[in-house]
């Protein structure tokens, strides 16, 4: 896996909130699943689609209905803060490692299944967390997803480097310049259309799309 940062999100391109997705956001990867969950979970109805995901304020947990893979609980935000000891549990790397995880852990796998359901050893985000187009810092997110219920159409974004920009010092807030472009002070970006889709037309070539780009 890569650590190419994304955004699915519900809206439009000048305003919408959305999902963080923190690794192969990719069109061939996050693209793919986002248009695969509309067309066979909700039979391409977008509205409906929409309303789901926005319970949720990470792709990950939505796509695991919202249960967390170390404590078990559902209804909490994607797991954060999780440390080592937990952090391989459900790799097949974890059976080699079983008898050098701390005891608590190891009874906890043996009697519940899960490392840490007392949830000791990682917390929670918020499932009100969401990524906005206020705040949408292109820097780290590289692929943006919009799902548009209105005009039924599935937008993606890529972060665009301002290639004319003379860097300075890295600032410690962001400010969105008048152009659209959003300052960090050693670069400029800003999130720039690849394509617009119809949900209603046939799926797309992903790697086509991702050549887009580049």
């Amino acid at each position: 896996m890569t650590a190419t940062r994304g955004c699915v999100a519900v809206g439009d391109m000048d305003s919408w909130k959305g999902l963080y997705k923190h690794q192969d956001s990719f069109p061939t990867n996050l693209g793919k699943d986002v248009w695969d969950v509309l067309q066979n979970d909700y039979n391409g109805d977008i509205r409906q689609m929409c309303e789901a995901i926005l319970n949720y304020d990470n792709w990950d947990n939505y796509k695991k209905h919202g249960i967390c893979e170390y404590c078990g609980q559902k209804g909490k935000g994607h797991p954060t803060d999780v440390k080592h000891e937990i952090y391989e549990f459900n790799k097949p790397s974890l059976e080699e490692k079983f008898e050098k995880l701390p005891e608590d852990i190891r009874i906890n796998i043996e009697k519940t299944g899960l490392p840490d359901p007392e949830s000791k050893y990682h917390k929670h985000a918020k499932l009100t967390d969401k990524i906005t187009s206020k705040a949408p810092d292109p820097l780290f997110i590289e692929w943006l997803y919009i799902l548009n219920p209105k005009n039924k159409t599935f937008v993606v974004m890529s972060r665009r480097m301002d290639d004319e920009f003379s860097p300075g010092d890295c600032k410690t807030s962001v400010k969105k310049d008048k152009d659209g472009f959003f300052n960090y002070g050693n670069c400029r970006c800003k999130h720039g259309l690849v394509i617009v889709l119809d949900i209603a037309k046939g799926e797309p070539d992903w790697l086509a799309i991702q050549k887009m780009e580049d």
